[in-house]
Protein backbone atom coordinates (compact mmCIF):
# COMPACT_ATOMS: atom_id res chain seq x y z
CA UNK A 1 0.00 0.00 0.00
CA UNK A 2 1.33 3.37 -0.66
CA UNK A 3 1.58 5.88 2.09
CA UNK A 4 -1.94 8.11 0.82
CA UNK A 5 -3.70 5.08 0.98
CA UNK A 6 -2.77 3.71 4.20
CA UNK A 7 -3.32 7.95 5.87
CA UNK A 8 -6.83 7.19 3.77
CA UNK A 9 -7.20 4.17 5.38
CA UNK A 10 -6.86 5.04 8.92
CA UNK A 11 -8.61 8.08 8.50
CA UNK A 12 -11.54 6.25 7.72
CA UNK A 13 -11.21 3.55 9.75
CA UNK A 14 -9.45 3.94 12.97
CA UNK A 15 -10.18 7.35 13.14
CA UNK A 16 -13.80 6.93 13.35
CA UNK A 17 -13.03 4.04 15.77
CA UNK A 18 -11.36 6.39 18.09
CA UNK A 19 -14.54 8.82 17.92
CA UNK A 20 -17.03 6.23 18.37
CA UNK A 21 -15.03 5.12 21.40
CA UNK A 22 -15.12 8.41 23.08
CA UNK A 23 -18.82 8.86 22.49
CA UNK A 24 -19.28 5.82 24.12
CA UNK A 25 -17.20 6.75 26.97
CA UNK A 26 -19.50 9.94 27.95
CA UNK A 27 -22.21 8.09 27.40
CA UNK A 28 -21.03 5.48 30.13
CA UNK A 29 -20.16 8.32 32.04
CA UNK A 30 -24.03 10.27 31.93
CA UNK A 31 -25.09 6.36 32.68
CA UNK A 32 -23.08 6.35 35.65
CA UNK A 33 -24.37 9.44 36.94
CA UNK A 34 -28.08 8.55 36.32
CA UNK A 35 -27.51 4.85 38.52
CA UNK A 36 -25.61 6.93 41.16
CA UNK A 37 -28.38 9.77 40.74
CA UNK A 38 -31.26 7.24 40.99
CA UNK A 39 -30.21 5.21 44.47
CA UNK A 40 -29.84 8.17 45.61
CA UNK A 41 -33.37 9.40 44.80
CA UNK A 42 -35.16 6.73 44.68
CA UNK A 43 -34.74 5.32 48.06
CA UNK A 44 -37.61 4.02 48.75
CA UNK A 45 -37.94 2.05 45.36
CA UNK A 46 -38.27 -1.82 45.80
CA UNK A 47 -34.97 -3.89 45.99
CA UNK A 48 -36.08 -5.90 42.86
CA UNK A 49 -35.21 -2.86 41.48
CA UNK A 50 -32.46 -1.16 42.84
CA UNK A 51 -30.79 -5.15 41.63
CA UNK A 52 -31.71 -4.94 38.16
CA UNK A 53 -30.32 -1.28 38.40
CA UNK A 54 -27.25 -2.82 39.86
CA UNK A 55 -26.86 -5.79 37.38
CA UNK A 56 -27.04 -3.51 34.63
CA UNK A 57 -24.56 -0.94 35.43
CA UNK A 58 -22.00 -4.13 35.80
CA UNK A 59 -23.13 -5.34 32.92
CA UNK A 60 -22.59 -2.31 31.15
CA UNK A 61 -18.82 -1.66 32.73
CA UNK A 62 -18.34 -4.96 31.72
CA UNK A 63 -19.32 -4.06 28.09
CA UNK A 64 -17.54 -0.99 28.40
CA UNK A 65 -14.15 -2.85 29.44
CA UNK A 66 -14.51 -4.91 26.52
CA UNK A 67 -14.65 -1.95 24.09
CA UNK A 68 -11.80 -0.53 25.84
CA UNK A 69 -9.59 -3.64 25.34
CA UNK A 70 -10.84 -4.12 21.38
CA UNK A 71 -9.63 -0.54 20.82
CA UNK A 72 -6.49 -0.66 22.88
CA UNK A 73 -5.59 -3.96 20.22
CA UNK A 74 -6.78 -2.29 17.05
CA UNK A 75 -5.30 1.54 17.52
CA UNK A 76 -2.62 0.57 19.54
CA UNK A 77 -1.30 -2.77 19.32
CA UNK A 78 -1.75 -2.96 15.76
CA UNK A 79 -1.29 0.25 14.73
CA UNK A 80 -0.10 1.26 11.01
CA UNK A 81 -0.36 -2.58 10.15
CA UNK A 82 -3.50 -2.78 7.61
CA UNK A 83 -2.68 -5.84 6.72
CA UNK A 84 -2.87 -7.36 10.23
CA UNK A 85 -6.19 -5.60 10.96
CA UNK A 86 -7.83 -7.05 7.82
CA UNK A 87 -6.27 -10.79 8.04
CA UNK A 88 -6.03 -11.72 11.46
CA UNK A 89 -9.50 -13.01 13.09
CA UNK A 90 -11.11 -11.21 15.23
CA UNK A 91 -9.61 -10.46 18.55
CA UNK A 92 -11.41 -12.45 21.67
CA UNK A 93 -13.04 -8.92 23.36
CA UNK A 94 -14.45 -7.91 19.97
CA UNK A 95 -16.50 -10.66 19.59
CA UNK A 96 -17.19 -10.57 23.65
CA UNK A 97 -18.77 -6.69 23.52
CA UNK A 98 -21.55 -7.99 20.50
CA UNK A 99 -22.68 -10.56 23.34
CA UNK A 100 -22.51 -8.61 26.36
CA UNK A 101 -23.95 -5.92 24.30
CA UNK A 102 -26.95 -7.91 24.03
CA UNK A 103 -27.36 -9.46 26.81
CA UNK A 104 -27.30 -5.23 28.30
CA UNK A 105 -29.45 -4.85 25.96
CA UNK A 106 -32.31 -7.60 26.19
CA UNK A 107 -33.05 -6.76 29.67
CA UNK A 108 -33.66 -3.40 29.00
CA UNK A 109 -35.91 -4.86 25.97
CA UNK A 110 -37.78 -7.10 28.07
CA UNK A 111 -38.13 -4.48 31.18
CA UNK A 112 -39.82 -2.82 28.85
CA UNK A 113 -41.92 -5.10 27.44
CA UNK A 114 -42.99 -5.65 30.79
CA UNK A 115 -44.41 -2.06 31.02
CA UNK A 116 -46.15 -2.53 27.56
CA UNK A 117 -47.95 -5.19 28.96
CA UNK A 118 -48.81 -3.66 32.62
CA UNK A 119 -49.83 -0.37 30.62
CA UNK A 120 -51.73 -2.70 27.40
CA UNK A 121 -54.12 -4.15 29.99
CA UNK A 122 -52.08 -7.40 29.38
CA UNK A 123 -52.41 -7.53 25.99
CA UNK A 124 -50.86 -10.89 24.93
CA UNK A 125 -50.50 -10.48 21.33
CA UNK A 126 -48.62 -7.44 22.09
CA UNK A 127 -46.64 -8.71 24.53
CA UNK A 128 -45.40 -12.07 22.60
CA UNK A 129 -44.91 -10.05 19.18
CA UNK A 130 -42.29 -8.02 21.55
CA UNK A 131 -41.03 -10.47 22.96
CA UNK A 132 -40.14 -12.98 20.06
CA UNK A 133 -38.43 -10.16 18.65
CA UNK A 134 -36.32 -10.11 21.54
CA UNK A 135 -35.94 -13.76 21.21
CA UNK A 136 -35.29 -13.51 17.34
CA UNK A 137 -32.24 -10.23 18.33
CA UNK A 138 -30.82 -12.78 20.67
CA UNK A 139 -30.76 -15.40 18.32
CA UNK A 140 -29.38 -13.85 15.38
CA UNK A 141 -26.38 -12.56 17.76
CA UNK A 142 -25.52 -15.59 18.65
CA UNK A 143 -25.67 -17.58 15.10
CA UNK A 144 -23.46 -14.54 14.05
CA UNK A 145 -20.87 -14.41 16.87
CA UNK A 146 -20.70 -18.64 16.04
CA UNK A 147 -19.69 -17.58 12.68
CA UNK A 148 -17.24 -16.02 13.69
CA UNK A 149 -15.27 -18.13 16.45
Amino acid sequence: MSPVLDLKFLNNTLGATFIGYSISCVIFGIFTTQTISFYHQYRSDPLKLKILVGVVWCIEFIHQTVVTHAVYHYLVLCFGSATIILMEPLVWSFVTLVVVGTISGSIVKFCSIIRIWRFSNHNKMVTAALTMAVFVQIGWTLGNVMCHL
